[in-house]
């Protein structure tokens, strides 16, 4: 599962120009630091739904990740959230079970 919070859409709204209707892919690129793939990192582009694996539309932008790319998260949900103490991105992976648990807000 792919989950963009609507602080983190509008924060790829505002440093990426976007206009609704237009679309974000996550991709995998070689090297970088993070806690999950070690030697991995995920890339961001402006550019055209095709081959997705995953996808949610959030704030009238599209988010995806291609089938090429679904293997970084290896079973695991991505969301993408806004730290505001850095004014930057957050991505946190979470097995299915724990994002269950997490977003179960009744």
């Amino acid at each position: 599962m792919l989950w963009v919070t609507e602080i983190a859409a509008t924060w790829f709204i505002q440093e990426l120009h976007l206009q609704k209707g237009q679309a974000v892919r996550f991709f995998v690129r070689y090297g970088a630091q993070n806690d999950f793939q070690t030697g991995y990192s995920l890339g961001i582009t402006v550019e055209k739904p095709h081959h997705e694996a995953l996808s949610t539309e959030v704030e009238g932008i599209q988010f995806f990740i291609t089938q090429d790319d679904v293997w970084y998260l290896d079973g695991y949900s991505l969301v993408v959230s806004y730290n505001g103490w850095e004014d930057d991105i957050r991505y946190e992976c979470f097995n299915e079970a724990s994002f269950s648990d997490l977003f179960a807000i009744a």
